[in-house]
């Protein structure tokens, strides 16, 4: 299945939260577990913790329901090499998108979707971290905006897709924002 890298936007209350349970909801009755793989982080530890702790899904891999820089800088390098090991095996079978890998091997591989709810309150994390004496910040922002980009540039052919909702975007640089080809503005 062909799918974009979506970007959601929206004020506090204006149902961007409820879009994206909405999509999963969608895509756990739409696809078995072996064809899509769901990896959920959520900053305000609210919505992606059902999938933790309450709620059995064989479809959701890694559920990020933390505040924590480091920990979901470590889902984005999981993204990265992910991606590195199925582009190591395109090369391997002279294949160059996940549906021809699908065809070369004649096996389903599963699609890889992030959804990151209030994605940008890791540049708000590293603000505070810098105020706080981090002399990483600059590197940190910066690993972050390699991370999506990454992830958004390369991603789609190799089956690795995104769905990100923000209230704002203003820290994220306009290249990564252009990786998005599609975007929704959610009005209360």
């Amino acid at each position: 299945a062909k799918m974009p890298h979506l970007i959601i936007a929206g004020a506090t209350g204006a149902g961007k939260s409820v879009m994206l349970n909405t999509l999963e909801a969608t895509l756990l009755l739409e696809y078995a577990p072996w064809e899509i793989t769901l990896i959920l982080c959520d900053f305000k530890k609210v919505e992606a913790s059902r999938f933790a702790n309450r709620v059995e899904t064989p479809h959701v891999d890694i559920v990020a329901a933390t505040s924590s820089t480091e920990y979901t800088m470590s889902v984005f390098k999981y993204l990265q090499e992910e991606m590195n090991a199925r582009q190591s095996l395109y090369q391997q079978l002279g294949v160059q998108k996940n549906e021809d890998l699908i065809s070369a091997i004649d096996m389903i591989v599963p699609q890889v979707l992030l959804i990151a709810d209030e994605f940008t309150q890791l540049y708000e994390n590293i603000k505070a971290s810098e105020s706080m004496g981090n002399d990483h910040a600059d590197e940190d922002k910066r690993a972050i905006n390699s991370a999506i980009s990454d992830v958004a540039r390369l991603g789609r052919s190799m089956g690795v897709h995104m769905f990100v909702s923000s209230q704002q975007l203003d820290d994220l640089e306009e290249g990564v924002a252009n990786q998005f080809k599609a975007g929704v503005s959610v009005f209360a």
